[in-house]
């Protein structure tokens, strides 16, 4: 399970190589200038092939016309993992160097993965991101690429009815961003069909929901994108988010853990004064599952840091985040989302 909220705050004064018994991934991307990007990237695995033991590695390149010809090894930490589930992701970052850079600044680099058994999918999955290094004229920056903090796993009980699950994503630049399935072979290789037979978005937001459904695991693919506003038809850049869902018809249903009400809501305007030291407190409220709050995300340009989860109730879990005091903190408007995720996923 996994619960976000989002605030605006106000700063004052190819050639491919193919890993058996993927999971799933997510990559994202960020300039260093017009020649070197930084790529964030989570992949997952089955338990035995990542974790505990050691790091995975996979390589990152050009897609075949894809505007370059370079290519970087990924090297992934073992961020989490279950045995007993049988997942473990594999997170980093790496820096991504283009050699023979276009007129249009705009590069297609992407990476591939063999699925685990799944109901709606095959074989191959591919992820691709669409970078563009061109300096913005609405901003005198480079783009950023939207981020998410979507677990790589979701767990959903088909006999309580219909599921929907959010995808926490933010874009740092403030563009508008909206989510789609994936079309292309490059985007999702065989496996571009199969998400929207399942699951369809609600609205025109990035949440998904579905209805009753074979038990089993599932692959979502979805892709991420950015634009300049509302009535934009050309995305800035494009990132690739494709988890599991599995689907288990046995057992109880639960409320769903829940921001507490002291919590900011979603859409607040928070002041901070750069200097003077101020926190946060996201507060989790486990209801009736029987589960545990593990994890706290942040997703913010600005420099947080965040404490150990504490339980200062039964079934409460809460964080502290505290914003770096830093003379590089320039006066203006943020955004800062925070997510909680269980071990129950």
């Amino acid at each position: 399970m996994l619960l976000y909220k989002c605030s605006v705050l106000v700063l004052l004064a190819a050639p491919f190589v193919k890993l058996n018994h993927f999971r799933g991934g997510l990559l994202s991307w960020k300039a260093i200038n017009e020649t070197q990007i930084t790529v964030h990237h989570r992949l997952s695995f089955v338990y035995n092939d990542s974790c505990p033991n050691r790091n995975s590695s996979a390589t990152l390149i050009c897609f075949p016309g894809g505007g370059c010809n370079d290519s970087t090894t990924m090297i992934g930490l073992c961020t989490e993992s279950n045995s007993t589930e049988n997942w473990a992701d594999s997170e980093g970052d790496t820096n991504f160097t283009i050699t023979n850079s276009t007129s249009t600044n705009v590069y297609f680099i992407g990476y591939t993965g063999d699925w685990i058994s799944l109901v709606n999918a095959s074989s191959i999955s591919s992820l691709r991101i669409k970078v563009n290094v061109s300096t913005r004229t609405d901003t005198g920056r480079i783009n950023q690429s939207p981020v998410s903090v979507m677990a790589s796993s979701v767990k959903i009980r088909s006999s309580c009815g219909i599921a929907n699950i959010e995808i926490p994503v933010v874009d740092f630049d403030g563009d508008y961003i909206r989510c789609r399935f994936p079309i292309t072979t490059e985007e999702c290789g065989d496996i571009c069909n199969s998400t929207s037979t399942y699951f369809s978005f609600i609205g025109t937001s990035c949440a998904l929901t579905t209805g009753l459904m074979p038990d089993g695991d599932y692959v979502v693919a979805v892709q991420i994108e950015d634009f300049t506003s509302i009535l934009s038809s050309t995305a800035l850049s494009s990132i690739p988010l494709q988890f599991i869902v599995t689907v288990n018809s046995s057992g109880s249903c639960y409320i769903d853990p829940y921001f507490k009400s002291n919590t900011y809501p979603e859409g607040s305007v928070i002041q901070f004064f750069n200097g003077i030291q101020q926190q946060i407190k996201p507060t989790v409220i486990v209801y009736d599952r029987p589960e545990i709050i593990t994890k706290f995300h942040i997703l913010s340009p600005l420099n947080f840091t965040m404490s150990n989860i504490s339980n200062p109730m039964a079934d409460e879990y809460e964080t502290t985040i505290l914003l770096a005091e830093t003379s590089e903190n320039e006066i203006g408007l943020y955004n800062l989302c925070f997510s909680a995720e269980s071990n129950y996923r």
